[in-house]
């Protein structure tokens, strides 16, 4: 309904993936909060959970990228696992 009254009817179809990207942004946000902290205190290990994180990303839209769906889906996986190897690295280090 919003999708519609903002953009129109036509976008209507892509409600599935803005879903799935918006999850994933979140999770981008609260890992950038980790992100900053942890620069503020020059800890840096959590650059090898977003390097991860990122190749991640780009070897499997390399291999898999039929359709939007698949794309977001391997956004959401990604951002994922970026947050949560952040936040346990910043748990165990902290």
């Amino acid at each position: 309904m919003i999708i519609s009254l903002l953009f129109g009817k036509q976008y209507v179809e892509s409600a599935p993936l803005l879903q799935i990207i918006s999850i994933a942004m979140a999770l981008l946000a609260l890992s950038n909060v980790i992100f900053t902290y942890n620069l503020a205190h020059f800890r840096y290990g959590f650059l090898w959970f977003l390097a991860g994180g990122v190749g991640l990303l780009y070897s499997l839209i390399h291999f898999f990228h039929d359709t939007p769906l698949i794309i977001a889906q391997i956004l959401l996986l990604s951002t994922g696992l970026i947050f949560i190897g952040s936040l346990g690295w910043y748990v165990v280090k902290h």
